[in-house]
């Protein structure tokens, strides 16, 4: 294992003090930290293991890779795929005890036939789509495919969740609208079984104090990147990461030289 003369360092006292803060803003609701993308250069699997010894309640992931990888280093807290999944990986999402998410009913039945083949349970969030465009079950067919799933003995579904688009402006319109619809979609009696609610991102977290429900997912502000006028009480929150490297040569060149 030969020395590179460039290198990332991560200042692991400042993340944990990041987390600290980001766990006093927001009250009795549980923090996700999204750790995708290798946690955004920051190395999935040190700063998952670091999360969970900071008190972090969930981590998240895009796909079933980062997940396994994560239970292979030992991390034990409660892990959610965020991302689609294909009928090739529903027995490892459930053999590494991984969350997913659900958005149609085409996957739930997917599902719901390898689980009965199995003979297992496995669990789950809805994602919803308030207006994003990405992924997610539209609102007006959100409660059809709830009711669908909950027939279905093997789902024992978790979380409903949803994502914001423009949540890095304070008082953003879009991002009003979208939190509007999520709440009156949570509002249906149907929802009203214990479940953990979930819509706010990094800008969510910061300007939106009425989006952070049972949960949030603040990840780019964890790791200390914070939206345009972010409040000043955030100022604490500050980067983990320093990409460093050794002088490799210099020279004098004169004033005037091409």
């Amino acid at each position: 294992n030969y020395p590179h003369p460039a290198w990332i360092e991560i200042d692991v006292r400042q993340l944990k003090k990041n987390i600290s803060f980001i766990k006093s803003q927001i009250g009795k609701s549980k923090f996700c930290l999204p750790v995708k993308a290798n946690a955004y250069g920051h190395g999935l699997c040190p700063i998952g293991k670091i999360a969970e010894e900071a008190g972090v309640d969930y981590l998240g992931v895009a796909h079933l890779q980062e997940g396994m990888r994560l239970r292979l280093a030992n991390v034990k807290i409660p892990i959610l795929v965020f991302g689609a999944i294909h009928e090739d990986q529903i027995l490892d999402l459930i053999d590494f005890d991984l969350e997913f998410t659900i958005s149609s009913k085409f996957k739930a039945d997917l599902v719901a036939e390898k689980c009965k083949q199995i003979g297992k349970k496995c669990r789950i969030h809805l994602e919803v789509d308030t207006g994003m465009q990405r992924t997610g079950v539209r609102s007006t067919t959100a409660q059809s495919l709830y009711s669908h799933m909950k027939t279905q003995p093997c789902f024992e579904i978790v979380g409903i969740y949803s994502h914001l688009a423009t949540a890095d402006r304070p008082k953003d319109p879009f991002a009003l609208k979208q939190i509007e619809s999520f709440h009156a979609l949570l509002d249906d009696p149907i929802f009203q079984t214990p479940l953990i609610r979930h819509i706010a991102n990094s800008g969510g977290t910061i300007f939106f104090p009425e989006a952070h429900l049972d949960m949030v997912r603040a990840s780019l502000a964890t790791f200390g990147y914070l939206p345009d006028q972010s409040p000043l009480a955030w100022n604490q929150v500050t980067p983990c990461f320093s990409l460093k490297a050794k002088v490799s040569y210099f020279k004098v060149v004169s004033a005037g030289e091409g």
